[in-house]
């Protein structure tokens, strides 16, 4: 017994190599550098073969006869194989298609995207993700509160790094398979692009204020007009027909004018709603709707450097978000100069873009940045690409079927037609409570607001603190306060228990939108207040896994706080 417990422990420091070194690939990568991912790789193929020959011998075979300790024979085993599976069938094809989708490879030339490298390796990139998710899924599966604990704590962290992998492979999958017809490389894409505006908060990050329409054509990109979301014109009659759900959560509003189109959290249904506006108002067909906010474009602004906007500040990443979120908005009364200013720094960061110019390895770092933290969307009306965008972030949809992952939503929107919200920070943290025998958690879901307005926010122009009636408040809300709406998404088949403001319960107001239980409460936020919704919701029955948080970002933060480990015992 001896030799094995000394055994387990060489098993142990193998399967840490083994984490440490995917992790290391992973890296390796993702900064181009294929040598090291292959000494990488050469590395976890030796820990793997070591950890396997350790489970072999005369003490190991006594002991895998006791009671439940074969199990721990079966996981090393299990991880030896799934190593030498990625070694041997996976890794050399991503790291080949990592030399040839390179950032430096993907970075426009003449204001082209090379389309070519893309479609070359996308059938060695799916063919390697199917096999990751595959591999990934045998290594979950092991329940590591059956191993001994010189085994449980290396196999989680495997399986923690597999996951992250297994995440960055699908990724590449979509990539490799959307972007080549998106970008133009069988028909001619024109797209409609919103920019939404944080400081007058909604659902999907903001309201829609500047837009452009772009046109793909064989991976060149260029701007044909820009405009402002009132080009989307004003609809008496919604052109697409709302839902009685759309308009008990958000009225009519939602399908009539153009700026509160972002007021549901499905971005599908924005795109809809903004395509058949569009094609109503302009009499023109559009191939897809994108979206991207101010936060977005200053990561962006990282990679590319600084750009020079005409008749204005030059634009920084470091302060981008304060010029077209409040500067703005301060300094320039004219309501058409601050979109000739937005329709400017539009098409200089664009141009920066399509120039080639700056980093590309920043400038994909922060486009992921923005895609994660729900500040960069794609809609295609192509069905089959939007198959696929609809299972990513991009795709900013609301999950229409329940699974083992509760998913919890929490978006805000704006109720005084005020830019604001560039003052709000919040933050929403999920702790799950406990778990029942039939797999309904209990979570405590706690939004925290605070306004970090000027204690004279309400001397501020009328374009920053809305719309006032003889200088008096504006439907009942002081100059200067913030009103906002906070819509609860509890899990499909869950429900939500009660919420209290400030530790005061408060009746809620409770309907269903697309299978999810939606709570609305109102509150009102004055400068430099702090105001805490408590809410305990109930996930469905056979909902053991973490949760799945989406939150709408802001000027200040993506709002997404923290997400603690599910109370049930999963495996």
């Amino acid at each position: 017994m001896g030799l094995t417990a000394y055994q387990a422990l060489e098993v142990k420091g193998s399967l840490q190599v083994v984490a440490r070194e995917f992790e290391a690939i992973a890296e390796d990568l993702k900064t181009g550098d294929e040598d090291g991912a292959r000494a990488s790789l050469a590395k976890a193929q030796v820990a793997a073969a070591d950890a396997d020959d350790n489970t072999h011998g005369p003490g190991w075979w006594l002991t895998s006869r006791l009671p439940g300790v074969g199990d721990d024979i079966e996981a090393v085993r299990t991880v030896a194989d799934v190593t030498d599976v990625l070694a041997a069938e996976v890794i050399p094809d991503v790291v080949v298609a990592s030399e040839r989708l390179g950032p430096a490879n993907l970075r426009p030339r003449n204001g082209r995207i090379a389309i070519e490298p893309l479609r070359d390796v996308a059938p060695a990139v799916v063919a390697a993700d199917e096999r990751m998710q595959d591999q990934t899924e045998r290594v979950a599966a092991i329940d590591t509160g059956e191993l001994i604990a010189q085994l449980a704590g290396p196999v989680e962290l495997l399986q923690g790094k597999l996951e992250e992998a297994a995440s960055l492979s699908a990724k590449a999958s979509y990539a490799v398979r959307l972007l080549p017809t998106m970008l133009g490389a069988d028909d001619e894409r024109t797209y409609l692009v919103l920019f939404q505006n944080n400081a007058e908060i909604r659902a999907t990050g903001g309201m829609p204020g500047a837009l452009a329409v772009v046109e793909a054509k064989n991976g060149r990109l260029s701007i044909r007009r820009q405009g402002t979301a009132q080009d989307l014109g004003l609809h008496p009659e919604p052109p697409v027909r709302l839902t009685g759900e759309e308009i008990s959560l958000y009225g009519r509003k939602l399908g009539v004018y153009p700026a509160d189109i972002t007021f549901t959290p499905d971005f599908p249904r924005v795109a809809e709603l903004a395509r058949a506006m569009w094609l109503s108002a302009q009499g023109e067909r559009i191939d897809g709707v994108l979206s991207v906010d101010p936060v977005g474009l200053s990561y962006v602004l990282d990679g590319t450097g600084t750009v020079d906007v005409p008749g204005g500040t030059r634009l920084t990443s470091a302060n981008a978000v304060q010029v077209l979120l409040n500067d703005i908005y301060r300094v320039q009364p004219d309501q058409d100069m601050q979109n000739a200013y937005f329709a400017g720094a539009a098409k200089a960061v664009f141009g920066a873009l399509v120039s080639g110019r700056g980093q590309p390895a920043a400038i994909l770092e922060g486009l992921g940045r923005a895609a994660t933290e729900g500040r960069l969307y794609a809609w295609s009306a192509s069905e089959q690409e939007q198959r696929l965008l609809v299972a990513t972030s991009v795709g900013g949809a609301v999950p229409r079927d329940a699974g083992a992952s509760p998913y919890v939503g929490l978006f805000l929107n704006d109720g005084t037609a005020a830019k604001l919200q560039y003052y709000l920070e919040h933050r929403v943290d999920v702790e799950p409570l406990s778990c029942n025998p039939m797999g309904r958690q209990t979570l405590e879901v706690v939004l925290t607001l605070t306004s970090h307005a000027p204690e004279d926010a309400g001397r501020l122009p009328a374009s920053v603190i809305g719309p006032r009636d003889g200088g008096e408040a504006y439907i009942g809300v002081e100059p200067g306060h913030m009103r906002l709406n906070a819509h609860l998404y509890a899990p499909i088949g869950g429900w939500i228990e009660d919420v209290a403001v400030d530790r005061v319960d408060v009746p809620l107001n409770e309907v269903e939108h697309l299978g999810h239980p939606v709570g609305t409460a109102t509150v009102e936020l004055a400068p430099g207040e702090t105001r805490v919704l408590r809410y305990t919701v109930m996930t469905g029955l056979d909902q053991p896994g973490a949760v799945e948080l989406r939150v709408t970002p802001g000027a200040r933060g993506s709002g997404a706080g923290a997400v603690g480990p599910t109370a049930c015992k999963v495996g």
